[in-house]
């Protein structure tokens, strides 16, 4: 189920909705019971998505309401603010300011009830969701400035812990917010288009709000075509790789992309060759990689693996 949530979401941001889909179609009650958390999120997300961009928003909303439900069987409540969060996106594409408020009022206090009791970690994790669906409300009521201070906080956060996806997905916001105060926003989004092509991210600003695909469309339709490079492979959704990965395929990760071999990464794990090709091979499901190269690229993309520097 990881993997397919992960496969999943690789194909949506190659503008593959039919096959994501599929994919999840008779998956979900399997993530539901007993898929990690991120896995979960991942799953419904993408369904939900793939959901709006048919025209079928009641059928998102209904998506994202099941989610809410397996946060409470589950006492997740993690789970409950992604929901609610993703129910404020949906809304502010259609500028439903009052809803938008009542989503972010809930949200709110589910995490003032929890907080307390879930540690430092659990609000890290969470606080960026929030500032999102915040900066959501805020463009919801039209009340651009209001979304500024949000995005960037939710931004520095993504570009610390190397969440690059929504990194990518906050500059857009950002620049499309911008343009709506009536600031010069085009530096902005030339770093967010670059980097989605880069990426090979087809869906990610249509996604974030009809509005900024529009400044997307206008500024690609103003802007010449460059020259075709050569594409990065493309990306999967960030489905919080700490969980996605177990311990040992991290650290083969880390020696694979010091370019050891599988003999090399043996000898320093100090475990047999046989084990480590196993390890391989659930790293190339899970990453959607066919090459070593690919591998250790999609990897850093997903902020598994630091830049080198």
């Amino acid at each position: 189920t990881m993997t397919a949530a992960l496969l999943a979401a690789s194909l949506w941001e190659q503008d593959r909705p039919e096959e994501a889909s599929a994919l999840l179609a008779n998956r979900l009650d399997v993530l539901e019971r007993s898929a990690l958390p991120e896995c979960v999120m991942l799953g419904y997300r993408t369904m939900a998505r793939v959901a709006v961009a048919a025209g079928q928003e009641h059928r998102a909303l209904e998506l994202l309401g099941a989610l809410d439900a397996v946060g409470v069987a589950r006492k997740l409540p993690r789970l409950r603010i992604a929901s609610l969060a993703d129910q404020v996106r949906v809304h502010a594409r259609s500028f439903r300011a009052q809803t938008c408020r009542e989503l972010c009022f809930a949200m709110d206090a589910i995490y003032e009830q929890e907080q307390a009791e879930r540690g430092p970690l659990w609000r890290r994790s969470v606080q960026p969701v929030k500032a999102i669906a915040h900066a959501y409300a805020a463009i919801a009521d039209r009340k651009w400035r209001a979304a500024l201070d949000p995005l960037a906080r939710a931004d520095a956060t993504a570009r610390e812990v190397k969440q690059g996806r929504l990194h990518i997905e906050l500059l857009g916001l950002r620049a499309y917010v911008m343009d709506a105060c009536g600031e010069r926003a085009e530096t902005l989004l030339r770093e967010a288009l670059d980097l989605a092509q880069v990426h090979g991210l087809k869906r990610i600003f249509a996604d974030a709000h009809p509005g900024l695909g529009e400044l997307v469309g206008r500024a690609a339709s103003a802007t010449p075509a460059p020259p075709r490079a050569t594409p990065a492979p493309a990306a999967t959704a960030r489905a919080m790789p700490s969980m996605a990965l177990t311990p040992k395929e991290r650290e083969v990760l880390e020696l694979l992309a010091r370019n050891l071999s599988n003999k090399e990464i043996a000898l320093a794990m100090n475990i047999g060759e046989e084990t480590i090709k196993w390890h391989m091979k659930n790293l190339f499901a899970k990453l959607d990689a066919g090459t070593r190269k690919q591998l250790v690229a999609r990897a850093r993309i997903l902020g598994l693996l630091a830049e080198p520097g």
